[in-house]
């Protein structure tokens, strides 16, 4: 193998854990490419602990779930973001994008009509706000996901506002990973890519 690209990820799932190691060796070896893993954790916590800890810009690409005890993925990605708004992270779920479309428009409604998308956003951006400061605060959001369900914002969606590269829909597919690879690794990506 010629280049080495170096990958950290967090899973809450071991099993989901081994797939990626897996299907990154396996989408390397079609590529041409070697995945160095640098560190894995169990939440955002672990993932941001990884991330800083790593030689500035030595990370290529960051796979984070979105749902994980302790940080989501959200919460680490708008963390991620700060410290480097050009790292390539790719948010991973297991939630189906038109399930969740129908349950925010049979639940959402009354939020809705309420609030304009604009307005939700307006409040979610507080949110990661804190979330970039470091300030928890008793009684109010302190999860970008959080955030979302309350506020009845898709969360891919919202994953690609605050930066992210891609989204993959669990569980971990060899052939889905080596296409959102190929697209990351492409100079010339423009665009996010989510693949359901």
């Amino acid at each position: 193998m010629g280049v080495i690209k170096k990958i950290i990820f967090a899973d809450d799932n071991s099993m989901h854990r081994s797939l990626l190691k897996s299907n990154l060796r396996a989408a390397g070896a079609e590529l041409g490419i070697d995945f160095e893993i640098l560190g894995e954790g169990e939440d955002g916590v672990q993932l941001l602990d990884l991330y800083s800890k790593a030689v500035p810009g030595s990370v290529d690409i960051v796979f984070s779930d979105i749902r994980m005890p302790n940080m989501d993925g959200l919460s680490a990605l708008v963390k991620i973001q700060q410290l480097n708004p050009k790292q390539k992270m790719v948010m991973v779920s297991s939630e189906d994008l038109q399930k969740m479309d129908i349950a925010n428009a049979a639940h959402g409604e009354a939020a809705r009509k309420t609030l304009e998308q604009s307005q939700r956003m307006d409040l979610l951006n507080k949110v990661a706000e804190r979330i970039r400061k470091n300030i928890v605060e008793d009684g109010k959001t302190n999860s970008i996901l959080t955030g979302c369900e309350k506020l009845m914002l898709d969360p891919i969606w919202i994953a690609e506002q605050y930066g992210a590269s891609g989204y993959l829909r669990k569980p971990y597919d060899q052939g889905k990973t080596k296409e959102i690879l190929q697209h990351l690794l492409n100079p010339s990506k423009i665009k996010f890519l989510a693949k359901a």
